[in-house]
């Protein structure tokens, strides 16, 4: 007990090693430098481009649904001429079936020969306007997230491991 106090609370030495009140360590760069080398190049640094929505999606199984006016409905109110189709247009979804298929629903635009009435075939509307999500979809992430309690970030995960790169903020902005 005696022995441990001593070697405790007892003097020590405070030796200074060989060199260290000269301060050699602070010369180091005078004595390592070289005037003669070749000075190394800095190469430039891309930044890696981000994908759009539609890159993500490209190389899902694709599923096409056309919206058209029945034959009833092709005829113009207005002075009872059939209507002719003008052209498209086109909106890309998600749907999940335990596995991605990207799907791209196209209606019909029709117009009116005679009086220059345009009328668009109806499409279901999205539950979030603008997003790639159909109702199916975030009922998905919904499930997953709370019934079997998979955070956003490993729904991420397994999008991507089927090919769909979803980022943890969008999954979070359906959830909202």
């Amino acid at each position: 007990m005696v022995l441990s106090r001593a070697k405790r609370f007892g003097s020590s030495s405070e030796k200074t090693p060989q060199g260290q009140l000269a301060l050699e360590f602070f010369d180091e760069a005078e004595k390592e430098s070289n005037l003669n080398a070749v000075e190394p190049t800095a190469q430039k640094t891309f930044k890696k481009k981000r994908k759009s929505r539609t890159e993500n999606i490209s190389n899902l199984e694709t599923e096409v649904v056309e919206h058209t006016l029945s034959d009833s409905d092709a005829i113009c109110p207005n002075c009872n001429t059939a209507l002719k189709k003008m052209s498209e247009e086109s909106r890309e979804t998600i749907k999940l079936y335990k596995k991605v298929i990207r799907s791209i629903e196209k209606r019909a635009i029709y117009s009116c020969p005679k009086c220059s009435l345009v009328v668009k075939a109806s499409m279901p509307k999205l539950p979030i306007e603008g997003s790639l999500a159909t109702s199916s979809t975030l009922a998905q992430v919904i499930v997953d997230k709370y019934a079997n309690g998979l955070p956003l970030y490993r729904q991420s995960q397994d999008y991507s491991r089927i090919g769909l790169n979803l980022s943890r903020q969008t999954l979070s902005n359906w959830m909202m």
